[in-house]
């Protein structure tokens, strides 16, 4: 599911797109989400959720990790610079994978 959604702060109006997968299995859990942010800079964040019942309730597993171009200070337009080539890499690893998972 995409949702797509705005928000707007003092400086600037943020545009947001969510990805959202949800699955069960049995009485199991699985969530993946991943978030785009785009005004004048580039965000997203990616989260794995997993819902595990145990016999006195439920174990919560969470993964999250952030992208951010928002780096300052020194060398920071450098960090920006390696560190985008390092998150394009990245999202395409994941989305080739979610290809091939999906293709066969």
């Amino acid at each position: 599911m995409f949702i797509r959604g705005s928000s707007s702060s003092i400086w600037r109006a943020t545009y947001i797109l969510t990805h959202l997968m949800a699955t069960p299995d049995g009485a199991a859990y699985a969530l993946a989400r991943r978030q785009y942010y785009a005004s004048t800079s580039y965000n997203g964040e990616q989260s794995v959720a997993g819902f595990l019942p145990v016999s006195d309730g439920t174990v919560v597993v969470l993964a999250s990790h952030a992208f951010t171009d928002q780096v300052t200070g020194f060398g920071g337009s450098m960090k920006r610079s390696i560190g985008s080539s390092i998150m394009a890499r990245k999202m395409r690893e994941i989305f080739e994978a979610g290809r091939k998972k999906v293709g066969s």
